[in-house]
């Protein structure tokens, strides 16, 4: 199960800002498990990962970065997140799944059968990231992969501009209507700084020059550009989206 957060200024959008998906992923996974244990069975092997970023707390940008995310979008870090988990290939079980498999629709109780199963899940402009990793899994990987998307940020056509300008206003809304508005994340924004010294003081990570600064904050106005131009799913691929009917920054009143 690999997780990948959310649209955030640097040096957020890490690992650390996706765990309240991974609590939420966690407890629906844990039926699972007691239900093993209570008919005397092995319980799943369930892995979660949490993906960080490059703009992230201990996360580096290269100008080569920054150029590709110019050039080819979110399709960037698809590929940098499916070169590691094709890595770990071999670790999964999948049963009569052949290259031309991959290219067949099945059912998910037919996925399921035999194998083992991925799940990319993102949130906002993790979902587009998602999305955009499985078409550079392996072939025998894509045939057991499951696609969960929440609120995907970006999700429109190219040439889309009110879709663009929706997602922007809405982004800028949500964060300052919340930043006025939410004590949660007023207690959270109050405590980031201390937080992020803390995980480089336990992490031995050294903190970033002013000129990788500036680079993440360079590599994030690419995003930023990309994401308001449209980066629209795939909607050929099985996946499952999960759409809040009020996210302001995808939803607007003919689709209410």
């Amino acid at each position: 199960m690999f997780l990948f957060p959310a649209y955030a200024v640097p040096p957020d959008s890490g690992p650390f800002y996706v765990q309240d998906v991974g609590i939420d992923r966690v407890i629906r996974e844990l039926p699972k498990v007691v239900h093993a244990l209570q008919e005397g069975k092995v319980p799943p092997e369930i892995t979660v990962y949490f993906m960080g970023s490059p703009t992230a707390l201990g996360g580096q940008v290269t100008e080569e970065w920054i150029a590709a995310v110019n050039k080819n979008g979110m399709d960037t870090y698809g590929r940098l997140y499916a070169e590691y988990i094709n890595s770990l290939k071999n670790t999964y079980t999948v049963e009569a799944a052949s290259e031309d498999d991959s290219q067949k629709r099945f059912t998910w109780k037919e996925m399921r059968h035999g194998n083992d199963r991925i799940v990319l899940q993102g949130v906002s402009k993790g979902a587009i990231v998602a999305d955009r990793t499985s078409n550079h899994l392996d072939p025998k990987l894509q045939f057991i992969t499951q696609r969960l998307f929440d609120n995907p940020a970006g999700d429109h056509r190219p040439g889309e501009t009110m879709r663009g300008l929706q997602s922007a206003a809405g982004l800028i809304g949500e964060t300052v209507g919340r930043i006025l508005t939410d004590p949660v994340m007023q207690g959270l924004m109050k405590r980031n700084p201390s937080f992020g010294k803390y995980i480089e003081k336990k992490k031995n990570i050294q903190p970033d020059s002013s000129e990788q600064k500036k680079l993440k904050m360079r590599a994030q106005l690419a995003e930023s550009r990309v994401l308001f131009f449209g980066q629209p799913l795939d909607s050929e691929k099985r996946s499952f989206e999960r759409q809040g009917l009020q996210d302001p920054l995808s939803t607007n009143l003919e689709d209410l």
